[in-house]
């Protein structure tokens, strides 16, 4: 019953209509537009596993001497290290290449890859093992890495095909569905080349780096103005950039394979490179564009979950 304390919900729009309020006694009656579904439970798409079983960004102190990062609940595959307390390099490691070799994606000297044995030692079942360098644990500094899953290495026999004669080489790899990331490495032949990359869909971001010599890290971004002619480069302060032609990434990418041209930065011949492709996991990983307002209150740009890590770059 009713009394004069009792609120009760009111929809109203004036006496020349008439409102309808359903409170839940039948079920909701409304068709969506083609292609799209209502906003209930049952109809939202279940998400993985927890996303820390497959990315996690971990805090640490140097000790200076060799340190065990076991805070992990998985086996790094890709793994970035910054020192946070001093003007160190970034460095970037992963299992194809092996433990202990490194390149630096901020080098203006565009150094080839290295091999440093006090380094990253080893990827470890739950985390990985640090050396004395003084780049990844200097006692007493603050570092920051970021780890993703990626599964063990492997061979993928003829993963590489020429596209003018169909001929194939190897490719070393290690690809997970899970965290969407697929790293390759390769010989270049100096032509028009796709590399399977195993991560069942497109990629939103590609990575390429020469690791036998002097040389740029390409990279390319599914919100960048060409599919198969632009790109960014890593360590330089310059905006998008489009060649004239397909050198840099060929064909482009597609759901089976990334796609690399002529260019000496992707594909020369007889020369290693290192590529990384990226590709969307729903609840787990975005890649996307916005524009700027020069506003506090900024442009809003929905993932869809609370980033862990966010990697921004200019593009204009």
């Amino acid at each position: 019953d009713l009394t004069d304390t009792d609120y009760t919900p009111v929809v109203g729009y004036g006496a020349a209509y008439t409102s309808i309020l359903n409170t839940g006694q039948n079920g909701l009656k409304y068709s969506p537009p083609t292609g799209f579904a209502t906003l209930t439970t049952s109809n939202m798409t279940a998400l993985g596993s927890d996303p820390e079983a497959n990315f996690k960004s971990v805090a640490y102190t140097g000790t200076g001497s060799e340190l065990e990062i076991s805070s992990l609940a998985f086996q790094p595959g890709f793994t970035i290290i910054k020192n946070r307390d001093a003007a160190d390099n970034w460095m970037i490691y992963d299992v194809v290449r092996g433990a202990t070799k490194e390149w630096h994606p901020n080098s203006n000297l565009n150094e080839a890859e290295t091999t440093t044995a006090q380094t990253l030692k080893s990827f470890d079942a739950d985390g990985f093992t640090l050396g004395t360098d003084v780049e990844v644990n200097t006692s007493s500094e603050k570092y920051v890495a970021y780890n993703w899953k990626t599964g063990a290495s492997s061979t993928v026999s003829n993963a590489m095909t020429k596209t003018s004669d169909s001929s194939q080489t190897n490719v070393d790899r290690a690809v997970d569905t899970d965290t969407g990331v697929s790293i390759m490495k390769y010989t270049g032949n100096g032509a028009i080349s796709t590399i399977l990359h195993g991560l069942g869909k497109a990629p939103g971001m590609v990575w390429i780096k020469a690791t036998g010599k002097s040389s740029v890290c390409k990279a390319w971004h599914t919100g960048l103005s060409n599919a198969t002619r632009s790109y960014i480069v890593f360590a330089e302060n310059q905006a998008e950039t489009n060649f004239s032609d397909d050198r840099v990434w060929g064909a482009g990418h597609t759901s089976t394979a990334i796609g690399v041209g002529t260019h000496t930065y992707t594909n020369n011949n007889t020369d290693a490179y290192i590529a990384y492709a990226f590709s969307e996991v729903e609840g787990f990983s975005k890649f996307g564009t916005y524009k700027g307002n020069n506003n506090v209150d900024g442009a809003f740009v929905y993932l869809g979950f609370k980033p862990a890590l966010l990697i921004l770059k200019k593009t204009a």
